[in-house]
């Protein structure tokens, strides 16, 4: 996977995050152990706040060190499992969240911080009532 290009741009989100917004389309392969792959296309001008990784978890990893998979996990969050505009229910909330883990491994992180991390997102996205515990 090649890194986004990316641009910061000055207005900041509700919560005071910095916006970054997608120069080019951006396309993230996921491959299955079968051999099947599925693309996903994130859209140039997309604008996310690389949220996935939640406040509180700043000391463990910074959203900027995780860019590339942080805007996959933010797109397939609010297009496919939010309130976005194309529900999807075959694509499940948890490859989102793979995708984001598989990020903090390929960044060397240990294990135990990957799956804080992960945990995290996923305890934000319950306590913000987006996704239920099962899925």
């Amino acid at each position: 996977m090649t890194s986004p290009h990316v641009i910061m741009l000055e207005e900041k989100d509700a919560s005071g995050r910095a916006l970054w917004q997608l120069h080019d389309d951006f396309c993230y392969r996921l491959m299955h152990v079968a051999g099947d792959s599925v693309v996903f296309t994130i859209p140039a001008g997309y604008v996310s706040n690389l949220g996935s990784v939640p406040k509180v978890l700043y000391f463990l990893v910074r959203p900027a060190e995780l860019h590339k998979h942080a805007i996959v996990h933010d797109y397939l969050c609010k297009e496919y499992f939010g309130r976005g505009p194309r529900p999807n229910t075959d694509c499940p909330r948890w490859i989102a969240d793979a995708i984001l883990y598989d990020g903090c491994q390929r960044r060397g992180l240990p294990k135990w911080k990957c799956t804080a991390i992960l945990l995290g997102v996923r305890m934000y996205a319950h306590w913000r009532r987006l996704i239920p515990w099962s899925s």
